[in-house]
């Protein structure tokens, strides 16, 4: 009997416990599904097939799925499918005709109110009617690269603990200055990996958060063809949104419009910390924990690859 009311009063003790933690400070709601994945790209099946017959015999189309594994919408004008591997005269096609818009905007996972993801059903890139054009002397094996250039943002949410004195730390604070923050963040190729905060001064705070491509494709400037280039190469486009009635200054952004937003550079794919000051004008220096967002911008470029085999056939 002993045994049974101490372990009731532990059960009772634990909940307590857990109802006086349960604060904003606790962490920041989980809003994104998460995960580091945009556009998915597959072949669909036998197409290309794994093989064709050379000398204008046979024809076949090449079908690129793309299913969103993310949260962010693309819209057809903001994607690009390419074939490569080959020369396209050799198939009977221009380099135009190998250049693809997808018909339908991409649409993201959602997570409903009830906790249910949906996912969107996945669009097609087609080119249709390849011939291989000419006569070989034997089976010859070619490459069948589909390469996608997209546009992509991640969202992030996080807090800010803000105090009347920035540098003034008590037991019963309802926050604490000098942490790292939680982060909640959509489902993307490119990441917001730490975000932490400490005091600067009496009005102000910095955060420092860290940008890092964590999935296996490459990173352009927004709004750009993905083409290699350095101006264009590992730019990923920063703002901070939600942080008003502050002066926001980041150290670690260049080519923005204000000193809160602009660009970072993943120099060598490696991540990226980005440092931001927030000074509060007297009336806005309420304790209090202040939510925020981070957006960034960019394009991605990711391919996929299969063989084809010509194989030679005798002229009759």
């Amino acid at each position: 009997m002993k045994k049974i009311i101490l372990v009731l009063m532990l059960i009772v003790m634990l909940s307590f416990s857990a109802c006086n933690n349960n604060n904003a400070e606790t962490g920041v709601t989980n809003t994104y599904i998460g995960g580091s994945e945009g556009i998915k790209m597959e072949f669909a099946p036998d197409a290309p097939p794994a093989t064709t017959a050379d000398g204008e015999q046979q024809n076949f189309n090449i079908v690129v799925q793309l299913s969103n594994k993310g949260e962010s919408d693309v819209e057809t004008k903001d994607a690009k499918v390419t074939i490569k591997g080959f020369l396209p005269e050799a198939f009977g096609k221009t380099k135009a005709d190998l250049e693809i818009n997808p018909d339908e905007k991409i649409e993201k996972r959602i997570r409903t109110p009830d906790g249910t993801i949906i996912e969107p059903p996945y669009i097609e890139a087609i080119v249709e009617d390849l011939e291989y054009q000419n006569k070989e002397p034997g089976n010859i094996n070619l490459p069948i690269r589909a390469e996608i250039c997209y546009l992509y943002e991640t969202n992030v949410a996080t807090k800010l603990c803000i105090k009347e004195d920035m540098l003034k730390q008590e037991d019963d604070d309802i926050c604490e200055i000098n942490s790292n923050r939680d982060v909640s963040s959509s489902g993307a190729p490119v990441q917001i990996s730490k975000v932490s905060q400490t005091g600067a001064g009496r009005d102000k705070t910095r955060f420092t958060f860290t940008i890092a491509n964590v999935d296996t494709g490459k990173v352009y400037k927004e709004n750009t063809d993905c083409s290699p280039s350095t101006t264009n190469e590992n730019k990923v486009y920063a703002e901070i949104l939600g942080l008003e009635g502050s002066e926001v200054k980041c150290t670690g952004l260049q080519g923005g419009t204000k000193e809160e937003n602009g660009y970072v550079t993943l120099s060598g794919g490696t991540p990226r910390d980005v440092t931001c000051t927030a000074t509060f004008a007297e009336d806005q220096r309420t304790d209090r924990l202040q939510t925020f967002q981070i957006r960034l911008s960019y394009n991605y470029n990711e391919f996929i690859e299969q063989p084809i085999e010509i194989v030679y056939t005798p002229e009759e």
